[in-house]
Order: C-alpha cells, then structure tokens, then sequence
C-alpha cells in the first residue's frame, strides 16, 4: 500500500510552513468559523495524517474530502514523497 508522506530530511522545513513541533510529531492546526483542519506528521513514519471538520458537523466527528490549502502547499515546497509499506 502506498500513502503520503513527508521527505525525512526536509520534516524541520514544517516549522517554516506554520506547523509546530510537539513531542515526537509536527502539527498543523487551523481553524475558522466554519472548518477546522489538523495535519499530523510523526518523525518516524512521517505520513501525512488530515482532518478536516465542517464546524457545523463536528459533534459527528466527520471528515469530509476536501484538501486543506496546507497540504497544497507541501507538494509545492516538494516536501512529499510516496511511502511504501512493506
């Protein structure tokens, strides 16, 4: 299986993109009146972990399909790779 990740050499390079560093993991968290996005990276398998809730859903805990601007701009910094399980 094949999913996201972010290149581990470049894993320092989220704190420039507004993501801070917590513990062993870089979070992403932004939130406006009507959707709330977190984006979770772990350093030692640095998959990109995407929440997004419609404010108005959130009770239901649902994630919905949308992309949060964020993640286009990690293909953009060239900060993504594919990462393979084996």
């Amino acid at each position: 299986m094949t999913q996201l990740a972010i290149k581990k050499d470049r894993l320092v390079d989220l704190l420039d993109l507004g993501f801070k560093k917590e513990g062993n993991m870089y979070v992403y968290e932004n939130t406006d009146e009507y959707v709330k996005a977190m984006i979770i990276v772990m350093e030692d398998y640095p998959l990109i972990h995407c929440c997004y809730f419609d404010m108005d859903m959130l009770d239901d805990s649902l994630s919905d399909g949308n992309i949060p601007d964020i993640v286009l701009d990690l293909f953009e910094a060239g900060l993504v790779e594919r990462f393979e399980y084996d």
